[in-house]
């Protein structure tokens, strides 16, 4: 394992193909600059590829300057290289340097939790939630609901997970046709051969076949690009697919100020920083003490509870028709059960859905896990990145309590 790192602002020469080039404002920068687009098309043009750190490394003194990264690493690393790029804490000057860590370890990439990571046998799953259901259940206390939510919702998620498989691993991503595959092996040993002897012949024979090779692969990459190209069509969203691949890129929070104006620089700051706003923003109304409300309230809790429901019971075909109706591109909630998931469902467990729905109806009673939510702060495109009310918060709830929304407000 190799760590190569920024001590200073200056140009700082590491390794013969890597450098740290501050104050030329680009990748992963804030803003562009003339100099930051020469040097960009000096990379292009040069087969070189830049790496810029998360976090910036310019840190302004003066609170009406925004933080910037300013620098970066210039490398010509083989694809089998595995880096890791992270910044230092330490505030020796208004730069910040930035650690590259190179070794041959695979670092994994972090997989967003799902229920259904392979492919999934549908038909197994309706199986299996269909043979372990039962309806011979109790709903006449609220703990019993939330009993019988939780145990269909432990049901559900391992069906799913019983159900599917995981996908193998492509083997032919990397696939050459044979001629090259040759040609890759006899370049190796004539390096070797060259490493040993130190011959001008061997390097020679050496440098022939590694142009000739990488001439060969830049034809094979160019037509293996072209027909993927050629293979994109409406039909199946890939034009789609293939375009927000390439414009999606993701962005990394930015230093976020408080309202003293001082900067929240690690995650841990960041996010208590905005856990401290949605407290804020999520509280109750205060006390307006009206005394007329207040008395209406206390007289219809003191009263007994209606014989019937305010809102009328539901029934199998209505369920259904709202699933039917439900997206499958909506995110789940904190239970990880998608509506496709939900679509899947057997007509008995649609029957048990039906029984905890009505019996929500009629004790007035919510189950705890439909209430909790996922929050996820999306900062706005035409907003400053570094205040708090950039960032609206979006609340992901259960689908089963969507539905229920829905049949409430029918």
């Amino acid at each position: 394992m190799i760590s190569l790192s920024t001590s200073s602002p200056s140009v700082t020469h590491f390794y013969p193909e890597v450098t740290s080039i501050p104050n030329i404002i680009y990748g992963g920068s804030r803003v562009t600059n003339t100099r930051g687009i020469s040097l960009y098309i000096s990379l292009l043009s040069n087969n070189l590829k830049y790496l810029s750190p998360p976090d910036p490394t310019y840190w302004p003194s003066h609170s009406n300057r925004v933080p910037d990264i300013l620098d970066f690493f210039i490398h010509t690393f083989p694809n089998h290289i595995n880096y890791n790029i992270a910044n230092l804490a330490d505030l020796s000057s208004d730069h910040t340097p930035i650690v590259l860590t190179l070794n041959n370890q695979l670092v994994s990439l972090k997989k967003f939790p799902t229920l259904t990571p392979g492919k999934t046998d549908w038909k197994k799953f309706s199986h299996i939630v269909e043979n372990n259901i039962s309806l011979n259940i109790s709903l006449k206390s609220t703990e019993e609901i939330d009993s019988a939510v939780s145990t269909l919702t432990t049901l559900i998620k391992n069906a799913a997970l019983d159900s599917t498989t995981s996908l193998p691993t492509n083997s032919n991503k990397n696939f050459l046709p044979e001629h090259l595959s040759k040609q890759l092996v006899e370049k190796r040993r004539a390096r070797n051969r060259w490493y040993y002897t130190h011959l001008p012949s061997d390097k020679n024979r050496y440098n022939n076949i590694a142009c000739s090779l990488k001439n060969f692969l830049c034809i094979h990459n160019t037509e293996m690009h072209q027909q993927y190209i050629h293979s994109l069509t409406n039909s199946k969203n890939s034009i789609w697919k293939a375009t927000k691949r390439i414009l999606n890129k993701k962005k990394s929070i930015p230093p976020i100020r408080y309202p003293d104006r001082f900067l929240a620089k690690t995650n841990l700051e960041k996010s208590n920083l905005f856990a401290s706003l949605l407290e804020n923003n999520f509280i109750p109304y205060p006390d307006v003490n009206n005394i007329d409300h207040t008395s209406y309230i206390e007289k219809t809790l003191t009263n007994c509870l209606p014989m019937s429901s305010l809102t009328e019971h539901t029934s199998p075909s209505e369920i259904q028709f709202i699933i039917n109706k439900l997206s499958n591109k909506k995110s789940p909630g904190h239970d990880l059960i998608t509506n496709r998931i939900i679509k899947q469902l057997s007509k008995k467990a649609i029957l048990l859905l039906t029984f905890i729905f009505n019996s929500i109806l009629r004790l007035f009673h919510i189950p705890h896990s439909w209430k909790h939510s996922i929050i996820i702060l999306i900062p706005k495109s035409d907003k400053p990145p570094d205040l708090l009310s950039s960032y609206p918060p979006i609340i992901l709830l259960p689908s089963f309590s969507k539905i229920l929304e829905k049949i409430i407000l029918k």
